[in-house]
């Protein structure tokens, strides 16, 4: 079941869905407190047909103890991992930006290669599985590119 704008998962509240996957789904959520504070977050929530498989769930977690250890400017940062109703999830870091899946999309469309500069300044970290194909909605997956280096954080 997808969560709609406004729906809260624990301490976060859900803005919009960014993407969805064979195993999870990504949220843009916002976390507030107090005088007004608020950030931006992504939340990485297992599907709920997956909630309930034991074998994934223990991936899950073992994907959460190793990405939250991972301190690397080209590496999201891992702020909470938590249960909300049936399922995990993941509350990450948001960098603005175009994803490299983007990136590759938009170069096959006009025919051209991708550009290096991106190629070269894209890091996709390992994890006790990794996704085969380069638009997967893994928190090991999410990564940063040159360009959103320049934007505020």
């Amino acid at each position: 079941m997808s969560l709609t704008p406004g729906t809260p998962i624990g301490k976060y509240v859900v803005r919009r869905k960014l993407a969805e996957g064979g195993m999870a789904e990504i949220y843009l959520a916002t976390v507030k407190g107090p005088e007004g504070f608020e950030k931006e977050v992504v939340i990485k929530r297992i599907r709920s047909f997956l909630a309930s498989d034991e074998g994934f769930v223990k991936m899950f977690i073992a994907e959460a103890r190793l990405a939250s250890r991972l301190n690397h400017l080209n590496i999201v940062q891992i702020f909470d991992f938590d249960r909300h109703d049936d399922t995990y999830y993941l509350a990450m870091e948001y960098v603005r930006g175009v994803s490299l899946g983007e990136i590759r999309k938009r170069s096959k469309e006009r025919m051209t290669p991708a550009p290096r500069s991106r190629a070269l300044c894209t890091t996709r970290i390992g994890s006790p599985r990794r996704e085969s194909r380069w638009g997967s909605c893994t928190a090991t997956s999410l990564r940063r590119t040159c360009s959103s280096r320049s934007t505020a954080r």
